[in-house]
């Protein structure tokens, strides 16, 4: 089961469209974590700083079917790091680390 942001109850609208133009194409990053978040709820306390550090810019999901509790960012700014990620989702009180 993959929860989104719609799935969690959050009005947040990340879909962002790539549309043809004479512009370099935007690079898009995506980081894969395993994490230790197991419920919705859990997925509910995070989202307010997974929204900080990847909107407006990006979206996130989880896959919390996977045996990994998969955290998938795809975002369009390199400002963004794993490292970073891993810090603020550790300093929350969860495991999280990248998968490679």
């Amino acid at each position: 089961m993959i929860f989104k942001w719609t799935d969690i109850g959050l009005s947040v609208a990340c879909t962002y469209f790539v549309y043809p133009s004479k512009s370099k194409p935007k690079k898009i990053m995506i980081w894969v974590f395993k994490t230790t978040i197991k419920t919705k709820i859990q997925v509910r306390k995070v989202a307010p700083l997974l929204n900080e550090l990847v909107l407006p810019h990006g979206k996130w999901n989880f896959d919390l079917e996977d045996c990994d509790k998969i955290l998938r960012i795809e975002n369009q700014q390199v400002e963004i790091c794993e490292s970073h990620v891993v810090e603020q989702l550790s300093a929350s009180g969860y495991g999280i680390e990248v998968l490679e």
